[in-house]
Order: structure tokens, then C-alpha cells, then sequence
């Protein structure tokens, strides 16, 4: 034990400084050495003698393989990094349908407004699942909804139907006129559910429809987890929740089967139980549940239906 900025301390004691920035996952590719080294050097302030006490290495060679870890980090981090500076605006355009720009003092303001609600989910999206967007996307706002259910081909679309994604392209009616199933607020809640959706396809363009509602849902926070038990617990109770295959129903019947909710309590099942990094897996490879969570894909659904029952009950 030796004394380093007025404190006694240890080489064990850099396994347990609490990094105040965003670079953990950077750091876990380091040698668990360059990793203390640097956490005393950076994080506890220690200067290069006091850590050559510490470590029982000399000074000069302190000196190396702190350059040498910094180097290795800063190119762990460089991916991040460039994402890190890059704007909303680089990453997001936002146009009306006929490709224009914004026109009246309204539109302005829901430019605005757009923005600032994706701002910061585009960003966490980003390094939640880390992945840096492969292009930028177009965001076309439609004036209401039966213009908007016309351009998708879908005339006689329920009105709770607002926005869907094509390409790179996500297709959402204007807030101004969100129709009778919603409101100013929760288009803008929509456009981050389909962002994330997008986000997952651009990871994996073979990434199922349960995934990617899930990961919508859940990263965009429309209905609140209450609710959504809520809806959801009759049809839980009589034994009736549907399996994943069930969920990729690529229909409006969807909506009718509950499967925004069912989606969204799959994800956050997940996430709960086996964490962030898994699901991360499991996007990435969507059929391989052994290699993502360590369990198949008929336990994971027991698994999650045992959870609900307890939930619901």
C-alpha cells in the first residue's frame, strides 16, 4: 500500500474507480494493466512515480506503456469519437413529401420540434447498440392522414397507422394533423420508435418484425409499461401469448393481436434478465439464441411467459 494523491492506496484499489466517461467498452479491450494504469493515472491522479511504486515497474517504463495504452484506446474510441461529433442534421434530414423545406411558421416549428425530440434518442440509439448509422435518413412529413395512407399504398389504414419506413426513408403524417389515434406528442414519440426500427435494419437487414417493433417500443416509450401490462392481462391469463414467429404478423391484425405490447415486453424482458449486450446479440443475429442469452429459443419464450403470468397476476 503506498501513499498517491493524499490517499493510501493499492494496485487493486484501479478495479473499482468509477470512469466518468463513456469509454467502458473502450477500455475492456485493454490488458487488465494498461487498464489500472491507466484509471491511476487518469481518474485517481497519480503522477508517473507514484504509480511506479505502485506497480513495482520503473518510471520509464511507466511512461511506455502508458503511451502505448492511450494509443491503443484512442483507437478504440475513434468510431465513437466521429460519431460523437457529428450533429442531428448530419444524420437526419427532415423534408415535407413533395421534398421541400419547411414553408410556414407551423412547419418551422415542428421542424424544430422534430429535431429536438430525436436529438438526443438518435444519439443514445447510437451507443446503446452500437452502430454508426451506414447513411443518412429522410424524414417525410405527409399533411394528413389520408394523404399518408395514400402514398403507402394503404387507402383504407386504420388511423392509428402514422408512419412506417422505407430504405432510409421514414414516411410519418405531420403532427399538425396526426388524425383521431393521436396527438402532436405522440407523433413525435413515433418517429423515435421508427428510427430504432430503422437503426436495427440497418444492422440487420434480416432482423425480424418482433425485434424491431420491440426495440421501437421500448427505446421510444409511448405507452407506459402499466398500460401496456394492463392491455395485455386478460390475454395473458388465459394462455394466449404469442409466440415470436406469431409476432412477425406483417398485417394491421398486429395491432389487434397486441403485438406492440407483446413486442415491447419481449425486449424488455430481455434486457432485464440478460442485459443490453445480449440483445445487442440477438440483433445481430436473430436466430441464434444459444450464442446470444445461452438459451433456446422455446426457453426464452417459457421463460418470458412464466414472467408475464407473475406480472399479471
Amino acid at each position: 500500500m503506498e501513499t498517491c494523491a493524499g490517499h493510501l492506496i493499492g494496485l487493486d484499489y484501479a478495479r473499482h474507480v468509477d470512469i466518468r466517461i463513456d469509454i467502458g467498452s473502450a477500455l475492456e479491450k485493454l490488458d487488465e494493466r494498461d487498464r489500472h494504469m491507466i484509471s491511476l493515472r487518469f481518474f485517481v491522479g497519480c503522477t508517473l512515480a507514484e504509480i511506479a511504486v505502485i506497480t513495482g515497474m520503473r518510471e520509464s517504463a511507466v511512461k511506455n506503456r502508458l503511451y502505448r495504452g492511450l494509443q491503443k484506446l484512442r483507437k478504440e474510441l475513434k468510431e465513437w469519437g466521429d460519431i460523437a461529433v457529428r450533429t442531428i442534421q448530419d444524420m437526419v434530414d427532415i423534408v415535407d413529401a413533395n421534398g421541400n423545406a419547411a414553408n410556414s411558421e407551423e412547419m418551422e416549428h415542428v421542424y424544430r420540434d422534430l429535431f429536438g425530440k430525436l436529438k438526443g434518442s438518435v444519439e443514445e440509439l447510437v451507443k446503446k447498440f452500437k452502430h454508426r448509422p451506414s447513411e443518412k435518413v429522410v424524414i417525410e412529413i405527409y399533411p394528413d392522414l389520408p394523404a399518408f395512407h395514400q402514398a403507402t399504398g394503404e387507402p383504407g389504414a386504420p388511423d392509428w397507422f402514422m408512419g412506417t419506413f422505407e430504405g432510409n426513408t421514414l414516411k410519418i403524417v405531420s403532427p399538425l394533423n396526426p388524425g383521431p389515434a393521436h396527438s402532436y406528442h405522440s407523433i413525435l414519440q413515433s418517429t423515435v420508435h421508427l428510427y430504432a426500427m430503422w437503426l436495427v435494419k440497418d444492422i440487420n437487414a434480416s432482423a425480424p418484425k418482433w425485434i424491431c417493433q420491440g426495440v421501437g417500443g421500448y427505446e421510444s416509450k409511448q405507452m407506459s409499461p402499466d398500460f401496456i401490462i394492463d392491455s395485455v392481462k386478460d390475454t395473458i391469463v388465459r394462455g394466449i401469448v404469442p409466440t415470436f414467429r406469431e409476432l412477425n404478423e406483417d398485417s394491421f391484425r398486429f395491432e389487434e393481436m397486441k403485438g406492440f405490447q407483446f413486442t415491447y415486453l419481449i425486449v424488455q424482458f430481455i434486457v432485464e434478465r440478460y442485459g443490453m449486450d445480449a440483445l445487442n446479440r440477438l440483433v445481430r443475429d436473430a436466430e441464434q439464441f444459444n450464442e446470444a442469452l445461452g438459451c433456446s429459443e422455446s426457453e426464452l419464450h417459457g421463460q418470458w411467459v412464466t414472467h408475464l403470468k407473475k406480472a399479471a397476476s
